[in-house]
């Protein structure tokens, strides 16, 4: 009996320690490294764990890998979600409006990739006749859309940035686009990787931040809070240099 009172009293002194955790999902249609690694590693499991971590127990943060259909369907029906390291142009949100953003936590740039016995630089893109590019399904390259609607650029889609780059590395493709941050991970899985050339610019600069859908503003301010938090965190930090990222 004595044992039941003193629960008794803890709950009323604090009901919340017995309150269920709400979960928190985390989608990414990021198959490539350093996002995604091999049993689920990688820059997306090291980031839900840091917002367990600085979380406290206060949210329970869970990483679900989708495919880019499921994607636009949560964003479009504005399910609970968080999608990491994505631009807001990417998902037609320029003006930020749409959706809740985080600042800017990485920094990053799409770079031209083709083979060295025909280099091809991004100032020279409008002199190009009928050269093939090595996309990636679903992605929207800006910049290029001019030069495909020309036919400077001949675009055929596939599924992997692996993949483009073996193709232009074996003459198959003229070229390819890439962030970079993939491509620092991605060029030693490449067996004639010393037949690629980045060209001198990139293609085009941009931050990647966190989006928060608009059926989470309950708990925008705290989850953001969370996010915001990393730029300081030494672990996160840590992460970041061991993948090779830039922060802003």
């Amino acid at each position: 009996m004595k044992l039941i009172f003193l629960l008794s009293i803890l709950f009323i002194m604090n009901p919340l320690r017995l309150q269920a955790v709400e979960n928190i999902y985390i989608y990414s249609y990021y198959k490539d490294p350093p996002y995604l690694l091999a049993n689920r590693n990688g820059l997306l499991n090291d980031f839900t764990n840091s917002l367990n971590r600085l979380a406290a127990g206060k949210f329970h943060f869970l990483f679900v890998p989708a495919n880019k259909l499921r994607i636009d369907l949560i964003l479009k029906n504005q399910e609970e979600a968080i999608i990491p390291f994505v631009n807001p142009f990417w998902v037609g949100d320029s003006n930020m409006s749409k959706f809740h953003w985080s600042k800017p936590l990485l920094h990053d740039q799409n770079i031209l990739i083709s083979n060295k016995s025909k280099k091809i630089e991004v100032e020279k893109l409008s002199l190009l006749k009928k050269a093939s590019l090595a996309g990636i399904y679903g992605h929207r390259y800006k910049v290029l859309g001019e030069f495909i609607s020309k036919e400077n650029l001949i675009r055929k889609d596939y599924s992997q940035f692996l993949q483009c780059l073996k193709l232009v590395s074996n003459k198959k493709m003229d070229m390819t686009v890439i962030p970079e941050s993939i491509y620092k991970q991605l060029i030693q899985q490449v067996e004639l990787r010393d037949e690629l050339y980045q060209a001198r610019d990139p293609l085009f600069v941009f931050d990647r931040r966190i989006l928060m859908t608009k059926s989470l503003t309950n708990h925008y301010k705290d989850v953001m809070g969370l996010i915001h938090q990393l730029s300081n965190d030494q672990m996160w930090k840590k992460t970041i240099l061991k993948y090779r990222l830039k922060m802003p």
